[in-house]
Order: C-alpha cells, then sequence, then structure tokens
C-alpha cells in the first residue's frame, strides 16, 4: 500500500487570522484563503507562531481536504499582551485597530466568532486562483472523497463564544443568552457543528480550564476554579440534547482541567444513552503517566504571593526512544486515553512541539482548589516508562510524535472490545499559535511529515513491544479513514 496522499485535520483554524486583517466586506486580503507571512525570518519561532499554517491555499496545497475547523472569538486576555500588539505592529495587514476593540470590548465574544464564521464562508473560491475551492459541510454525506475542494465541518472552540453583550459593555452570561446563541448551532437549517470545546485558555463561567499559555502572564490565563460549574452543566447537556429535532454537539474535553474532565465522565453516565455518547479530544499531547503518578514528576511547586494560583515545576516523564513527554494537565493522562477509547470517541493528535513534549517544560499554572486531588478513575497501566533507547534517523520531533501514538495505542490496548490504531488522528492545531514539528510547519508539508513518520514508526513501535504491521494502512488510517470513519458515525 502506498503512503496517504490525503489528509484529513481534526482542528485546525484556517479563517482565524483573516478576522484579524484590515479591510472590511469582501476585501481579499481578509479571505481565508490568504496566507499571512510576517516578512521576517521564518526560521524564527515567533515568525513559525503567527505567520499562516493552514489557511485554504495552504490546506489545498497539502491535499488536506476534510478539515474540521473551530469557529471562535478572541479572548480579552490577548489582546492585553505586548506580543499581539508586537506582531501588530510587525505585519502591517494586521489590523491593530481591531484588536484595540476587543481589548476594550467593543464586540461581544458572539459577534467574534460571527466574524470568524463569515469569514470562512465568505470566499468559497480563491479571489486569487479560481481553481481551489473551499464548502462548508452540513453533513458527512455531503463529502465527496474524489473532489480536491476543502470540505469543512465546523466545530466550537469555547464556551465563552455564547456570551453576549449587555448595554453597559459587559458580557451578559444570562442563560437565556447563552442558549440561544447555542441554539443556532442545533436547529435545523442553521450552521452545524461536531463538537463543542467548553473551555479554552481563558478563564469562563462553565469551569475551569488548564494552563496553555506560558508566553503571555495575564490573570485570566492562570486556573482559579474547581470543576464543572452548573452553567458547564447546563452547557454540556444542551450540547449533547437531541429532543425536538435539535442536531447533537459532542464535547472535546481539550482545555478542560482534570477535575472538570472527571466530573464530565460522571455526568455523561447520567445522561440519557449516556454510554453511547463518544468522548473525544481534538487536539492532543500526552502526559505518559497516570494521575497516580503524578507527584513522582513534580520538583516543586509554590504559591506566588497575592495570587490565586500556584506554580508547579515538573521532570518531564521518558518515553519511548528517549523522548520526552509534557506533564502539564492540559495533556492526557493514561486514564484519559482510556475513557475516550472506551466511550468509542477519538483523540486528534497535536502538531505542537511544546504539546508534544519537545524543549524544556515550564511551570504549569494550577488551581489550589484541583492541583493534586486524588480521582476514583485513578489507573495504573505501566510502571516502567522507559524503553532501550535507539537512533532513528528523522527530526526529532517527529520521534516525539511518535512516540505520543505510540504510546496511545499501548494504553489504548486495555480499553475492552477496542482497536486502539481505529480512535487516533490528526488533530494538528495549525494557525492556533503553535510552533509546529519542524518537517510540517505548515499543512502544505502533510507529505514530509508522513514519510518521516514511516521512516520513525516501525523501529521505535519494535523496540516499546507493539505491534504495528502494515506502516502504511496504519498512516492511512491515522492521516484519514479513522476522521471519515467517526464521521459517518457521528456527523451523519
Amino acid at each position: 500500500m502506498p503512503l496517504p496522499d490525503r489528509f484529513a485535520d481534526l482542528h485546525c483554524h484556517p479563517s482565524f487570522k483573516a478576522v484579524l486583517m484590515k479591510g472590511r466586506g469582501l476585501d481579499p486580503q481578509r479571505s481565508a484563503w490568504h496566507a499571512l507571512k510576517l516578512g521576517a525570518e521564518p526560521g524564527k519561532t515567533r515568525d513559525r507562531v503567527f505567520m499562516s499554517q493552514s489557511c485554504l491555499s495552504q490546506l489545498h496545497a497539502g491535499r488536506v481536504n476534510l478539515v474540521v475547523a473551530p469557529v471562535y472569538g478572541l479572548e480579552r486576555a490577548f489582546t492585553r499582551s505586548n506580543i499581539l500588539q508586537l506582531v501588530a505592529a510587525l505585519a502591517e495587514k494586521i489590523d491593530h485597530r481591531f484588536i484595540q476593540d476587543i481589548k476594550h470590548g467593543k464586540h461581544a465574544y458572539v459577534d467574534l466568532m460571527r466574524m470568524d464564521l463569515n469569514a470562512l464562508n465568505a470566499f468559497p473560491t480563491d479571489p486569487n486562483n479560481g481553481g481551489q475551492h473551499a464548502r462548508v459541510l452540513s453533513s458527512i454525506a455531503e463529502f465527496d472523497p474524489d473532489s480536491s475542494d476543502v470540505q469543512v465541518i465546523l466545530a466550537l472552540e469555547g464556551g465563552h463564544n455564547f456570551y453576549g453583550r449587555q448595554a453597559n459593555g459587559d458580557d451578559d452570561v444570562s442563560l437565556d443568552t447563552i442558549h440561544h446563541n447555542l441554539d443556532e448551532f442545533k436547529q435545523p437549517g442553521g450552521p452545524r457543528a461536531l463538537y463543542l470545546t467548553p473551555t479554552h485558555l481563558a478563564r469562563n463561567v462553565f469551569g475551569n480550564h488548564c494552563y496553555g499559555v506560558k508566553m503571555i502572564r495575564d490573570q485570566e490565563f492562570f486556573p482559579n476554579g474547581h470543576g464543572l460549574t452548573p452553567m458547564g452543566r447546563d452547557l454540556i447537556a444542551r450540547a449533547l440534547d437531541t429532543s425536538d429535532g435539535r442536531r447533537r454537539i459532542l464535547i472535546d474535553i481539550k482545555h478542560m482541567s482534570l477535575q472538570m474532565r472527571i466530573d464530565f465522565y460522571r455526568m455523561r453516565w447520567d445522561l440519557p444513552g449516556g454510554d453511547r455518547i463518544p468522548i473525544l479530544c481534538s487536539h492532543a499531547g500526552v502526559t505518559g503517566i497516570s494521575q497516580g503518578q503524578v507527584f513522582r514528576y513534580v520538583d516543586g511547586w509554590y504559591k506566588p504571593l497575592f495570587q490565586e494560583h500556584i506554580n508547579v515545576r515538573y521532570i518531564k516523564p521518558k518515553g519511548i526512544d528517549g523522548c520526552e513527554f509534557n506533564p502539564w494537565s492540559i495533556n492526557l493522562y493514561d486514564e484519559d486515553i482510556y475513557q475516550i477509547i472506551a466511550s468509542r470517541g477519538i483523540i486528534g493528535l497535536s502538531l505542537d512541539e511544546r504539546i508534544l513534549g519537545s524543549g524544556r517544560v515550564a511551570m504549569e499554572r494550577m488551581s489550589p482548589l484541583e492541583a493534586f486531588k486524588p480521582s476514583r478513575y485513578q489507573m495504573t497501566f505501566l510502571d516502567d516508562r522507559e524503553t532501550e533507547d535507539g537512533e532513528v534517523d528523522v527530526e526529532r520531533t517527529v520521534k516525539q510524535l511518535c512516540a505520543t501514538l505510540l504510546h496511545v495505542v499501548r494504553i489504548g490496548t486495555h480499553a475492552p472490545n477496542a482497536d486502539p490504531w481505529d480512535h487516533v488522528c490528526l488533530g494538528s492545531d495549525y494557525d492556533g499559535l503553535i510552533n509546529a514539528v519542524n518537517p510540517a510547519p505548515t499543512a502544505e508539508s502533510m507529505g514530509e511529515l508522513v514519510r518521516a513518520m514511516a521512516a520513525a514508526l516501525p523501529p521505535m513501535a519494535q523496540r516499546a513491544g507493539i505491534a504495528i504491521g502494515d506502516v502504511e494502512e496504519k498512516l492511512h488510517r491515522f492521516f484519514f479513514g479513522n476522521m471519515l470513519r467517526f464521521l459517518r458515525q457521528h456527523f451523519n
């Protein structure tokens, strides 16, 4: 079997940066086809993070023709950052005034989300190349496997997207407003979303989030809550509800704090038909450890004076071939992997070097209400994490990605009546302000990533004692088949 030559992505942001561009209305510069370049040094981490990675033209060039694109309103905490202001100054195409308007609360989050959706829909054809097309699907039945079009399914990243705006400029977080804005995606005839990520990177009313923005020190990014709130339970129940013809929106556990994830697992069993509702994590890394093993890797922690969070310093867990994992709680513990695969859900693996465990692990900010609390979901699957080290002639970050995939498979074998190779796919998080793995800094480079993984996986799997069989067939599943099958089951 030849290597994959077409690709699917469970989580990327083709239109996010288009919303920040100068211009209004149908300005081609604000098209989701347009690639933003800083024009400085493409090798620099800053430029790799802020340049376009998965605009529609890049997806088309990389043959990524089935994507789930979350629509999203940029949290105001980002706009208070000097980093974003610096990027706005460096890239003359970014609308600095618009960023200031977001900072001062002149736009409701629901309106920012709709701007993202509009940017995705505004140009079904590339204004610079009439032969390239994109379309948004309302059902996987509309997917054409023979088409070269970029075929898009919507998702919703962050419950804050449903906030309205009161007359005095404050956020409107009333249940009536939340319900009204969520129902836009649940009613037949409206836009349809595959999944909802209730939390994102800043505090919201639905639950405690995981720390995920190390480059910006804004209090809104530091977790200070405890698990799932009553409003979060209401939001999740309403998203999953299928009564009166409403369309189900699945729940993505990415960005939920560990306690919020545990609360959701418990809640799921109490819902009608809960055992048949799959759990998904759209753009994940793994900690490489069980919840009960966390203390082995805590190198120290302290609570800063006058702050609502604690700082935790870690030692990185070891994985296959000397690879290391990032033990931040934003990544999946072994118990999370088990829960997802046992539910017949799906895990999208991120291409973010930091999430995959490359480089030095920074301190994690955690809520003192949650830190290191025992859980009845605790399990121990593996005692010895290290395997024989070996040499594989590929980029180190590719080894990190392969080690993450193999860890998911190894833990997933404990889930009953499930083949873990069927429940993992690509969830790149391109254009989510990530530093992507070196062979694939953008979606245009999928071919290079496939070839590197095909070289790395067999020897790494052998040293880990994991049967891989036909590596080409496994990569076809990872890069396309698993996501398509999941969509046929849950987006029909």
